[in-house]
């Protein structure tokens, strides 16, 4: 892939998102070498989806194994170059930490990324992510604490006569911390609303869909569009795709072409549709998923109850 002007760059990253790792590797180098010849604000659209890009390769990376995570990490440390502040980059990296029972550093990342999170900035976290952040570096003082505590236990026979009756048991505490965490691991809208559900709730919801209900379900990055009868796997640019779609349903208003722009070309948005209608066509036997609606707008057909489910972050999957 010989990569030369920038526009090829910018067209080719949101085109190849469901490439072989080793392709995306090769847009990887494309896009940092972007990056260091193009000195533009962070606030710049262009750099903004290089940045989204790489956010994203790191976060693909991450789920592939042990030894991609390495390469995850050292993708979000070259984001924190070009852009020191950036949340997303901060708390994907505490959490890196977090798993290594690192407790220090990721502790400080998940505070860094609670601090520098702004709900007007493009790299906002959301809500969700926000308070799982908080959580999570509660549980990395607890251990912290608990550490410190054992220590001293074992140098201060004193403190070992007198352990019960010092402080808040750990375990109970990290026991509820845990059944927080658990409660927030997927975002689900559902009947006009949206909400917090556990995993295992979301899977149930899958399993027992009603009549004219579809579901677009993210289990660990596997997109699955489903209507209980029958089911298709979705590349995740077209899952992103419908999962706007929905999103606007949920609004009660029609996804504009200019919605979209800054992620896909025209002739790239016309396919994604004709793409999601001939999968509901042929895998789900949905003649009629999108209605009528104005010039340049898109809108799906109101007569079916949408799903959508997906993990408010990567964080739980192992």
């Amino acid at each position: 892939m010989n990569i030369i002007f920038n526009q090829q760059l910018l067209d080719t990253i949101w085109t190849d998102m469901d490439r072989e790792p080793t392709e995306l590797y090769k847009v990887k180098l494309a896009a940092l070498t972007w990056m260091k010849e193009n000195s533009t604000s962070v606030e710049d659209p262009n750099t903004r989806i290089v940045i989204e890009f790489l956010l994203e390769y790191a976060l693909e990376m991450k789920q592939l194994g042990e030894r991609s995570k390495g390469i995850a990490e050292g993708t979000f440390k070259q984001i924190l170059k070009v852009d020191p502040k950036n949340p997303l980059a901060r708390y994907r990296l505490a959490y890196i930490y977090y798993t290594r029972k690192d407790w220090q550093i990721a502790s400080l990342f998940f505070q860094q990324a609670y601090k520098n999170n702004v709900p007007a900035m493009y790299f906002n976290l959301k809500d969700d992510q926000m308070i799982k952040a908080q959580l999570y570096s509660a549980e990395c003082h607890v251990y912290l604490a608990k550490q410190a505590f054992q220590t001293a236990l074992e140098d201060n026979d004193v403190l070992f006569q007198l352990e019960t009756d010092i402080g808040r048991p750990v375990e109970p505490f990290l026991r509820s911390i845990q059944a927080q965490l658990e409660s927030r691991e997927y975002v689900l809208y559902k009947s006009s609303e949206r909400r917090m559900t556990s995993k295992t709730d979301a899977e149930d919801i899958f399993d027992d869909l009603g009549v004219n209900d579809l579901i677009l379900f993210d289990n660990a990055r596997n997109w699955i569009l489903s209507n209980g009868r029958s089911e298709v796997v979705l590349q995740s640019e077209t899952a992103d795709f419908l999962k706007e779609l929905i999103l606007k349903h949920y609004e009660d208003k029609p996804l504009s072409y200019d919605h979209v722009r800054h992620q896909y070309s025209e002739d790239n948005i016309r396919q994604k549709k004709r793409r999601l209608k001939q999968y509901a066509k042929e895998r789900l036997f949905i003649v009629d998923l999108f209605t009528p609606s104005e010039n340049r707008t898109m809108r799906l057909n109101p007569d079916y109850n949408y799903i959508l489910a997906y993990p408010t972050d990567d964080t739980f999957v192992s």
